[in-house]
């Protein structure tokens, strides 16, 4: 198995690409920290509830200070102060003067300072098990950020990047974070069946309801960035199969863990009681799983939600819209996966396990 890791990560290291620091000859990001808020006169004919600023902003990297562009606030919303961390963005007018202005807070520090507590979390619960977790975690970020992402934008066949993503990330990260052993392998091959049993679903189901993949805003616009040379209805196929590796292979670990605990309390039990007792567990976690699947979507898309039934729209069009429908995939395809990996998982392992009797 370590052979197999060592081949995993190289083979990692040999296809990622080299990411270059394209820079926008338009637009520009910079660090900054306001050192003084100007209150200024708003342009003619803007109402009396409106407050104008420019802010005064020390750049860090260049070590110089600059104006920002004037801001129109309501009197009730707070402007940023001074000392706050932010970001600007330097464009260029029609006479080729740099303007700035603030796009929003660098919270980059708040948010490494939360990661650092739940890494301490991470390591009180877990001991010294959680090294693999966090290594585990970093190894994803490390693949989808800097392999699967700029292989995507810069490469043609999305599938097969999207399906070796999803199979770097499953195979290196369960290893790391629950060791080299027989069970992890089981979960690993058991969440294999999972992804093809999502990829067919979810292929099925986008194309009977012919969704394009562009029901996300986000999703228009990666498309009228790239010029149209993304297809978005593959990129949204694989956004499903790699979303699917995180679910699947949490019940798949708990399911065979559940079957060896059982199994060490009892070695002589036989394959039959060994499955039925494993089932009972996996279908308390799966039921609860499945729920948990809706509320994460419904609660991640809830002010839409909201606004879509202010406008009195009934049940059968709400949930036709192209945004609700792809969500309404994702929860299918990965509900139902999850709802066979279960006994898969148990089978496999109760065979490997009593084959000695």
């Amino acid at each position: 198995m370590k052979k197999l890791f060592l081949s995993l990560f190289i083979l990692l290291l040999s296809i990622s690409p080299t990411l270059a620091d394209e820079k926008s000859e338009i637009d520009e990001v910079c660090k900054g920290k306001i050192v003084q808020v100007n209150i200024v006169e708003c342009i003619e004919g803007l109402g009396e509830e409106y407050v104008c600023y420019t802010y005064d902003v020390y750049l860090k990297d260049s070590q110089e200070e600059v104006q920002t562009m004037i801001s129109m606030m309501e009197e009730t919303d707070k402007p940023f102060s001074e000392g706050d961390a932010v970001y600007l963005t330097r464009m260029q007018d029609l006479e080729g003067n740099n303007t700035w202005n603030i796009t929003g807070y660098d919270r980059a520090i708040t948010i490494l300072l939360w990661a650092m507590v739940f890494a301490v979390l991470i390591f009180v619960v877990c001991g010294r098990k959680s090294f693999g977790s966090i290594l585990s975690l970093i190894i994803s970020f490390v693949i989808i950020y800097f392999f699967a992402i700029p292989q995507l934008l810069s490469s043609s066949n999305l599938l097969f990047i999207g399906y070796l993503a999803a199979f770097l990330i499953l195979t290196i990260g369960m290893y790391l974070a629950h060791g080299f052993t027989q069970q992890t392998s089981v979960a690993i091959v058991s969440t294999y069946f999972g992804i093809g049993i999502v990829s067919i679903l979810a292929w099925m189901l986008i194309k009977s309801l012919h969704l394009t993949g562009m029901g996300e805003e986000t999703a228009f616009w990666l498309s009228v960035h790239m010029d149209g040379g993304i297809d978005i209805q593959q990129l949204f196929f694989v956004s499903i199969i790699i979303g699917a590796v995180g679910v699947l292979d949490d019940v798949a670990v708990g399911q065979v863990a559940s079957m060896y605990e059982i199994h060490t309390a009892n070695i002589q039990i036989g394959a039959g009681e060994l499955y039925r007792k494993t089932m009972n567990v996996g279908r308390e976690h799966v039921s609860s799983m499945i729920n948990t699947l809706f509320i994460v979507y419904a609660g991640s898309s809830l002010s839409l939600v909201m606004l879509m039934y202010m406008s009195n729209r009934d049940m059968g069009t709400l949930v036709s819209i192209d945004l609700i429908s792809e969500e309404i995939v994702r929860t299918l395809a990965i509900s139902i996966a999850l709802l066979l990996v279960v006994p898969i998982s148990t089978y496999i392992s109760a065979k490997l396990l009593t084959r000695g009797q």
